[in-house]
Order: structure tokens, then sequence, then C-alpha cells
């Protein structure tokens, strides 16, 4: 496939046609990012919509639409309560972020620093308790054993921090690791922190405002063209409300029940129709 590699490597570009640019594959490749994805190609936000709108996904597009407003609306008004209470009580980060903090900088308690290098940025933390991976399992899943482990933390310009356990790359919230560094030097943990976490920011993120829309029958009057659904897909009973069984499912090991592998078993039937 030389075409398309070719366009991988131009796709990336700031500037596609400049041949001295280099390729920027971590725009392209999600294995090429550096580590800062960590193992995470997915995320739950579709399936978190999916639980929200459980009930009033069924409904007709309108009063989906609706009901979607005024979800939002209550989340807005719930969460922007919430950030101005935390900020009255000068709490720097947000409750999780806090409670996440906390834990880290516990479990640092009982690491080992060792510096390196000599410009005072790198060192060596050594766990004495780490759980490490040691075998796969027939299974697949792995095993793991507690054990003396080190990770390799720098420090770096513009509030920037490495570890090789690549956690605050990813969640750029200073890990365990960096927490026992921030220990032994008389580092400011909140440093490291990334400023989207705080708590002035989370009250940016809700500071929208939603405002009531007029009567249906104070609307103007529509013009133009009627979209309407295809005679295809028009089906009589009763609407589906748990979905089907994929493939997915029993890769995973998670066997359908009874009542929806016949269901499942019909469907394919009546598609091969």
């Amino acid at each position: 496939m030389p075409k398309a590699n070719l366009y991988l490597m131009k796709v990336g570009k700031n500037n596609p046609r400049d041949v001295q640019e280099p390729p920027a594959y971590e725009k392209i490749f999600q294995a090429r990012d550096g580590g800062y994805r960590w193992g995470i190609m997915t995320t739950n936000g579709s399936e978190s919509l999916n639980a929200v709108f459980k009930e009033s996904r069924t409904l007709p597009v309108a009063a989906v639409v609706e009901d979607t407003f005024y979800k939002l609306n209550t989340w807005f008004q719930e969460r922007r309560a919430k950030a101005a209470e935390l900020i009255k009580m000068n709490q720097s980060f947000s409750t999780r972020v806090e409670e996440k903090l906390r834990k880290h900088r516990n479990k640092g308690a009982t690491m080992t620093v060792i510096p390196m290098g000599n410009d005072g940025t790198e060192f060596e933390v050594h766990n004495p308790n780490e759980y490490v991976p040691s075998s796969r399992r027939p299974d697949g899943t792995m095993e793991f054993v507690k054990r003396a482990f080190k990770y390799v933390v720098q420090f770096r310009e513009a509030r920037e921090v490495t570890c090789t356990c690549q956690g605050p790359q990813l969640t750029q919230i200073p890990c365990s690791h960096v927490m026992a560094v921030c220990r032994v030097r008389n580092f400011c943990e909140d440093h490291y922190v990334a400023d989207m976490y705080r708590t002035d920011y989370l009250a940016s993120t809700w500071g929208g405002s939603f405002h009531s829309y007029p009567n249906q029958h104070e609307w103007p009057a529509y013009v133009g063209d009627r979209i309407l659904p295809s005679e295809g897909w028009i089906r009589k009973g009763r609407r589906r409300h748990k979905r089907a069984i994929m493939t997915m499912d029993e890769m995973g090991g998670r066997r359908p029940s009874g009542n929806q592998a016949r269901r499942s078993v019909s469907d394919r039937r009546r598609a091969g129709r």
C-alpha cells in the first residue's frame, strides 16, 4: 500500500507540500504518540451517554431533543453551584483530583528517592512493594506479584514532569513517584498539576447558561422540505430496548441469556432471508 502510506505521511503535516517537514506520526498512528494514551485506545463517552438516555432514546426525535436540553440545563446548574462552593472553600483542585493527590501522596511516603545526574532534575524512585506483572495466565490475563521496583522521574521546563510509569504524561497529575520526589526535595506538588483541574477552570467549564424557548404554538411557521422516514424502516410492534448481542460480547466471554440468544438467532435468520 505505497500510496496509502504516502498519504498518511502527508496528512499529519502542517504543510503537506513541504518535503522538508518531518511526518507527524503522533497525529496519525495511536501507537506513535509517545505513550501518552498509555494503552487506552477508546473512551466510554458514548456508552455513558447511552446510559443517560436509556429511557428517552425510544421517544420521538423532538422529545429526545427536549429531554437532552433539560438534562444539560440541570447538569450545568448543579456543577456550576458545586464549583462555586469549592472556590468558596479555597480548594485548589476538583474533589476527584484532590482525592487522587492524597492517595498518591500516601503511597509515595514509603518510597526511596535517589538523585541522579548533576543538574537536580532526574531522580530514581524505589518502591519496595510494587505490583508488577510476572506471567500471563492461559485466559490472557496477567498475574501480578509484589516486589521491589524502580522508576525514573525527570523534571523539565514549563512545569513538565515525566515518569517511566507514564502516569503524569497521561493524566497530567503527579503520580506517587513524583510525589515521593516532591516530599524529599520540598517541591510544590500543586505546581505539576495541569491548570485544567483547577476549580476556577471547573467553574468556567460549567459557566454557560441555557435560556427558555417559547411554546411550540408560538414558533414561526416552517417553510421547507418535509423529511419522511423510509418505509423500509417502519416496523410494527414494540421497539427493542436492549441491544442485540454482538460477536464482541461472545469473544469477551459474556454469553447471552436464553431469551437474548434466541432473539439474536432469529434476527440473523431474518437478515439472511
